[in-house]
């Protein structure tokens, strides 16, 4: 029978925890780098060409040099700027509230830097890349929480179903709208 000093040892077989998280990990990471690897089989959608691309280098040279010229849906980028892309010709561009300014900028960021600048990615893979990265970043923050809720088993199978979701997999290489506002309303709910 124990006494005071002598201390209470816990049986620690299998350490499923750590070995959990480890697991979860992989997933995400195996999600990270096959979403990557992916990007140039999914090119430019229509939303992308009618709006999201026009719009995101708009906000993105705005923001940048702060000339209002920029915020001007009539003048044409592609003539004034040694831009590949030219899509002044969308019937959408006089219509900016039909697209997210947050998610098209971030992602006209990333093909300026990545493509354009350093010229390490083709520019469509490279508008598509913050998506990615965003899913991986919402898929390990939704595993972190609910490990710690529902318990590291249900959290690590959640993560394994939401990862290998084909709906969820194609639309985090290409829809400019529904990825980041998934993860932003869940990360919302789950503040």
């Amino acid at each position: 029978m124990p006494t005071e000093s002598t201390p209470v040892v816990k049986p620690q077989i299998f350490h499923l925890d750590k070995w959990m998280d480890r697991a979860a990990l992989l997933v995400v990471l195996i999600f990270l780098v096959s979403g990557i690897l992916t990007l140039p089989r999914y090119g430019l959608t229509w939303d992308e060409g009618l709006g999201n691309v026009f719009f995101g280098e708009r906000y993105y040279f705005y923001l940048t040099t702060f000339q209002e010229k920029y915020l001007d849906v009539r003048t044409n980028l592609a003539a004034t700027r040694d831009l590949p892309l030219d899509l002044f010709l969308s019937p959408y561009r006089e219509h900016p509230y039909v697209y997210p300014p947050l998610a098209d900028t971030v992602s006209a960021a990333s093909m300026h830097l990545l493509s354009y600048n350093l010229k390490w990615m083709d520019p469509v893979d490279a508008f598509h890349l913050p998506k990615v990265l965003l899913s991986t970043l919402f898929l390990w923050v939704l595993y972190r929480f609910f490990a710690r809720r529902a318990g590291r088993p249900a959290a690590l199978l959640g993560l394994l179903f939401l990862s290998l979701s084909p709906r969820f997999w194609g639309e985090m290489h290409f829809n400019p709208k529904d990825i980041p506002e998934t993860v932003f309303f869940g990360l919302t709910v789950m503040a």
